[in-house]
């Protein structure tokens, strides 16, 4: 049996690792199939720390499963040290596809916390933050619309009022204003 701890889980698309230009160190990162609904057992990639912390930085943990909630997770990869995704305060342990999310809070019908979603890009040559604001806004709704059906008012501006467009090249930070 799995010792019961605090696990910290970011739901993610598989194109985020990709975005970042981030591979996994072992392993591998999520791919695109990891991104569709399925009945097999879903992906979870680990930060460094965690995987020294609870596996002990057994290089044999990929194809291993871990429990969370209850739901098999199949380590796909390991992240390399340092690497903390888009926020330079901390790093979750594991990162799993957005869709688990039904698996993980399954008497929520979906997000209970839509801060659990991150959405990062890049801006094409010649874009504006107000063009990026607005794709992004698009994304955000349709993730949220697709794990909450029915949920979401979307007259209320309430939903947006966290959605931000940041400079990613230094990270972000809930310590510090830029």
């Amino acid at each position: 049996p799995e010792p019961d701890e605090e696990i910290r889980v970011r739901l993610v698309t598989p194109e985020f690792f990709e975005v970042l230009g981030a591979p996994a160190m072992l392993g591998r990162t999520l791919t695109r199939a990891d991104g569709v609904e399925s009945t097999g057992t879903p992906p979870a990639v680990l930060s460094y720390r965690f995987w020294q912390r609870r596996f002990a930085a057994d290089p044999r943990v990929v194809g291993q499963t871990l429990a969370i909630k209850g739901v098999r997770f199949s380590i796909a990869g390991v992240m390399p040290p340092g690497f903390n995704g888009v926020s330079v305060d901390s790093t979750p342990d594991v990162r799993v596809p957005i869709w688990t999310k039904v698996l993980l809070s399954p008497n929520t019908g979906g997000l209970d916390n839509i801060g659990d979603i991150e959405l990062s890009g890049r801006l094409r040559p010649g874009a504006t933050r107000e063009r990026a604001f607005a794709e992004a806004s698009a994304l955000w709704r349709a993730a949220y619309q697709q794990l909450n059906p029915g949920q979401l008012d979307l007259s209320h501006d309430t939903f947006f009022q966290g959605l931000r467009v940041d400079d990613l090249r230094h990270g972000v930070s809930i310590v510090r204003d830029k």
